[in-house]
């Protein structure tokens, strides 16, 4: 059986300016999926994976690639992420349970 998993991400950004390492993609009906995180990067840091949801950003809920951007331009600090990790085989769903934690560029 097959599930996806809700999970908490922490990123670690020291400076407003600091680059995520994200490229998005806005779904129609308001989600938004990472396509690409970039090796060694921030996102990378901490767990995100290309194909990730983002549902939430800093505790508010996010409709498309501009609101994650928003957010995180302005954010300094430890920033929560929430995403949904679908489609996964129960091993590797329990092994990220574990693991560290319009078009855009984040």
């Amino acid at each position: 059986m097959w599930s996806a998993l809700s999970l908490e991400c922490v990123l670690h950004k020291p400076e407003q300016s600091s680059k995520i390492g994200l490229r998005l993609q806005s779904v129609e009906g308001g989600a938004v999926t990472i396509l690409a995180v970039t090796p060694g990067g921030l996102a990378a840091s901490a767990g995100l994976l290309a194909g990730d949801e983002l549902r939430k950003v800093a505790g508010q809920a996010v409709l498309s690639g501009d609101d994650v951007t928003l957010l995180l331009s302005q954010a300094v600090g430890a920033v929560s992420v929430r995403v949904m990790r679908g489609n996964l085989p129960p091993a590797a769903a329990s092994a990220a349970l574990t693991a560290a934690p319009s078009d855009g560029v984040a």
